[in-house]
């Protein structure tokens, strides 16, 4: 049928073709959406202590103190040689920027506490 009517075919693909262009050029696509994953991280480093010392002289006080922040789902450390990581996992929907400002009072309350020849901690979002 479509060998008999070439005109028709032709003029049916071409208007399939047109709508799809059309279609593609007005429609809003992303492939990446902007997502805010609600983690902070907290980083000390602190040269030439082992990974126990880390743990008991930062991780502890840290994870302590930032476990009492407003919409706080879990907290978790990771200690290595001379560094100690603490992960602050947050809610859904939390406002990072607000949540990252309170994080950042809270570490600031406890640096006399911690010792003083390690560098200062940095907050991550």
């Amino acid at each position: 049928m479509s060998v008999d009517r070439p005109v028709t075919t032709i003029m049916l693909f071409l208007s399939i073709g047109l709508l799809g262009v059309i279609s593609y050029t007005r429609i809003h696509q992303e492939l990446f959406p902007s997502m805010e994953y609600p983690q902070i991280t907290i980083v000390k480093k602190y040269d030439g202590a082992g990974p126990e010392e880390a743990e008991k002289l930062i991780s502890k006080i840290v994870e302590e103190t930032a476990g009492t922040v407003r919409d706080i789902k879990r907290v978790s450390s990771n200690s290595k040689e001379g560094v100690s990581i603490v992960t602050c996992e947050f809610r859904w929907g939390t406002n990072m920027d607000f949540a990252a400002m309170d994080v950042r009072e809270k570490v600031d309350l406890i640096k006399e506490s911690l010792p003083k020849d390690a560098l200062e901690p940095v907050v991550l979002k």
